[in-house]
């Protein structure tokens, strides 16, 4: 009876781990995710009509009609974005028109890590933090605040005065939660998982207009897996999150274990009636 117990709390120890398994490969890399956003339209990108909602610098970007909006929302509030449309801020100064209508991809190189602006600027840390809370709904920001979000946005990325730091609120915000700048100045790596964003991954969407070709550049955040950001100080992390693979390993491993104590169990029992 006792070895009958163990089988099956070993055997439900293994279906909790494949079901780990399972969960891992449901969310992408952020290489899965470029890929799948990149490759709609037959290579074109999300395929968009652009309109300002709000007032400076909130876009809102909607599918074109007719074109392949399978895009993950899910991260997204519903209010911030849903089924065919995201809402979103511009982190390219110096392009301060918006793109109307065209194509959209990412940007992530995944060797060095980085997600850019087309001039070159790398995503922060803190833009990245920033725009996880505003598109997840745990941050919101009003149309009488989207310019100082903005602002905060752009500062954190370098293109705006450091100056800003003492009076946009925002940015005071962050610097009661850490006050080196530095810790949200840092690159940010989108095949990551940092604690204080969660399994998230926050992109630079570059735009292009069909007509003139003008660019923007915007943010885009999905929901991702991928290993543990290693700490601000650059100490290594202890451990990431294991892969797929490593988990397909552990769940066969444990069926091996599981079916040999029970062969073995069954084995003793025979033995001891013989």
């Amino acid at each position: 009876m006792r070895h009958k117990k163990q089988f099956w709390i070993r055997l439900g120890a293994v279906f909790v781990l494949a079901t780990v398994c399972t969960t891992a490969y449901a969310q992408p890399t952020a290489t899965e995710i470029v890929n799948n956003f990149n490759d709609l339209n037959g290579g074109q990108g999300y395929v968009f009509e652009n309109q300002t909602v709000g007032i400076d610098n909130v876009q809102r970007l909607t599918t074109s009609s007719g074109s392949n909006s399978n895009v993950d929302l899910s991260a997204y509030h519903p209010f911030i974005g849903s089924t065919n449309f995201f809402q979103t801020f511009c982190i390219q100064p110096d392009s301060m028109n918006a793109v109307n209508n065209g194509t959209a991809k990412l940007d992530y190189n995944s060797t060095s890590g980085t997600t850019t602006t087309s001039n070159g600027t790398i995503l922060t840390y803190g833009a990245a933090y920033l725009y996880t809370k505003y598109a997840t709904g745990a941050l919101v920001v009003t149309d009488g605040m989207a310019y100082e979000f903005y602002v905060a946005l752009n500062t954190l990325t370098g293109d705006f005065s450091s100056d800003n730091w003492s009076s946009n609120n925002f940015l005071r915000e962050l610097r009661n939660m850490e006050s080196d700048t530095n810790y949200w100045t840092r690159n940010y790596n989108p095949g990551l998982i940092y604690s204080e964003i969660g399994n998230y991954s926050v992109f630079v969407v570059r735009m292009t207009d069909s007509y003139d070709f003008s660019t923007q550049n915007v943010l885009y955040i999905s929901r991702s897996t991928g290993p543990t950001a290693p700490p601000w100080t650059d100490v290594p992390p202890l451990s990431g999150v294991p892969e797929p693979a490593m988990l397909m390993l552990w769940t066969f491993g444990g069926w091996g274990l599981t079916v040999t104590s029970w062969f073995r169990n069954r084995n003793k029992k025979r033995l001891a009636f013989a």
